[in-house]
């Protein structure tokens, strides 16, 4: 990986793309079969969540490429973060400079608080605690370093972003204590939009700028394991054991903190002349003593809040790189000589760098219509020829078979970019086939951004459609759709139309001219042409 171009896949020789190349080595005739993690709605108007989703059939081929195209684009650039990320973490706690001190932020699940004996009708009645483990690296008196793991308990249940800030000053204050001559505080934590990377956590970072020089960095996207989930394990594992065995019984936090500071704390020696570097200790939060505090705030959101690992607040506003780094130079504050400028970029304030992320969106978008006319030409062909061809004046594809999406884009020879003015010029060629034909007028009507353009790309096909007459209107059976029938809508069939039965249809956002051809049983008996249908409605 020789910078983040390539990583990024935004160079030509590390594109991804021509992974459409091995469709040429795919029975298509086969029935294909993958799963994917996927969000899906909740029930009842529930929240959305994630599900592991079973694939299956022999015209998906090409919506697996498409996903698996999609998700190694990803790969590297997430895989070289969560690298570098880690790799700068470690390296800073295993040295930490004179004067700063180090902080690792992370919520534990929350602690259930069960009981080994209980009747039965209180097993779905458990509460829970609320576990938020940090570890701090400092250096001690003696030049060695110290670390003081710390856990804050309870019954607060929001995990929000206020709860956050008010752990946050605690151990600051903390810090201050220990460290006479703190000169700057590093956070770690993971990406958790609602806690630590989002428009609120941002505020409350700018107004804990103005007390002390703080310098904010998160680790890899899903990869946010640090010494805190070892941690929160340890009390939680610990509290587990001791109710099973009868020793304690554990209803609210304070129970659970009674416990910890009793049986779990490791306290710093008072003899000042033996330095102990480990101590572990427990804080209690109660629900009086949270503070409104959440007008500390930004006035709006920060485009491509996902991209930076590194936040600096300032007196101006926050700057914003999209990589930690802790080289020689940087440590020193010297950030203009760092040894790692290939892959970190300079600190820019928010402006610069929404800029920025919409300029690399807009390339990306462009690189992958360059591409797709690339795959369009090289790479899918029928009995040996093109599937289309590009009129010599450059006005459109002609006879383009679209593909899942890929083929069939109105592209310049020279950008890939759509040219406006060629959206009325469409020209529609006679001998195309039935699928092609409505294809490439459907694809047509995407490309018009004003009316004025829909209606001569509709008037252009008009003559063309009695060349593609609908299927004589026939009743076919169930047996002939090969279709399952829903059994659900079964009973919703009103009086009259019992002869009828309601089919399952895909559910990709076309179900109603999928539902048409093949629901109806009256045009083609069989769903292959809903783009057919969407067309001429």
């Amino acid at each position: 990986m020789d910078d983040l171009v390539c990583l990024s896949r935004e160079c030509k020789k590390c594109e991804v793309w021509k992974l459409d190349a091995l469709r040429e080595n795919v029975n298509v005739e086969e029935a294909v079969e993958w799963t994917r993690w996927e969000c899906i709605a909740g029930e009842k108007g529930g929240g959305s969540r994630i599900d592991l989703r079973k694939k299956k059939g022999s015209t998906c081929i090409g919506e697996m490429m498409e996903e698996l195209k999609l998700e190694a684009v990803k790969l590297p650039m997430h895989d070289f973060v969560h690298g570098w990320q880690l790799k700068q973490y470690t390296k800073l706690t295993a040295s930490v400079p004179e004067g700063w001190a180090v902080v690792t932020l992370d919520f534990a699940e929350n602690n259930l608080c069960e009981k080994q004996d209980q009747p039965q009708s209180s097993y779905c009645g458990y509460t829970q605690v609320t576990v938020q483990p940090s570890v701090l690296y400092y250096n001690c008196s003696c030049g060695e370093r110290k670390t003081d793991y710390v856990t804050v308990i309870t019954d607060e249940l929001d995990h929000s972003s206020s709860l956050v800030d008010q752990i946050t000053k605690a151990l600051l204050q903390h810090l201050n204590e220990k460290l006479k001559s703190l000169t700057k505080v590093i956070i770690f934590s993971d990406g958790c939009s609602s806690q630590y990377k989002s428009k609120m956590p941002f505020g409350h970072l700018l107004n804990l700028g103005k007390q002390c020089r703080v310098e904010r960095c998160y680790l890899g996207a899903r990869h946010g394991k640090t010494p805190c989930n070892a941690l929160g394990g340890l009390l939680k594992q610990a509290a587990t054991r001791a109710v099973k065995a009868r020793q304690v019984t554990v209803q609210c936090a304070a129970d659970l903190y009674s416990y910890a500071c009793k049986n779990l704390s490791i306290w710093e020696n008072s003899d000042p002349e033996k330095c102990i570097h480990i101590a572990r200790v427990f804080w209690l939060f109660k629900a009086s003593d949270r503070a409104a505090h959440d007008s500390d705030n930004l006035k709006k959101p920060i485009y491509g809040t996902r991209q930076p690992h590194s936040l600096l607040p300032t007196v101006d506003g926050l700057l914003i790189r999209n990589l930690s780094c802790f080289c020689e130079h940087c440590v020193a504050g010297n950030g203009d000589a760092c040894e790692n400028k290939r892959w970190v970029s300079d600190w820019k304030v928010v402006k610069d760098w929404e800029k920025v992320c919409k300029s690399k969106l807009k390339l990306q978008k462009q690189i992958v219509s360059e591409r797709q006319s690339i795959l369009n030409d090289a790479f899918l062909e029928v009995d040996g020829g093109s599937l289309g061809q590009v009129d010599s004046d450059q006005d459109c594809l002609v006879g383009e078979v679209l593909d899942d999406g890929l083929v069939g884009e109105v592209l310049d020879a020279g950008l890939g970019q759509v040219d406006s003015g060629l959206k009325s010029k469409c020209h529609f060629d006679s001998g195309l086939s039935r699928n092609e034909f409505f294809k490439y007028v459907l694809h047509s009507m995407s490309m018009c951004s004003t009316f004025e353009e829909l209606e001569s790309v509709v008037f252009s096909a008009l003559p063309y459609l009695n060349s593609y007459p609908l299927p004589e209107y026939v009743w076919p059976t169930v047996f002939d759709s090969e279709r399952a029938v829903d059994k659900m809508s079964l009973s919703l069939i009103p009086k009259g139309l019992e002869h009828l039965f309601p089919v399952c249809v895909d559910s990709d956002g076309n179900c109603m001219p999928r539902s048409i051809t093949i629901y109806s049983m009256a045009l083609f008996c069989t769903e292959e042409h809903h783009i057919e249908v969407r067309a001429r409605i």
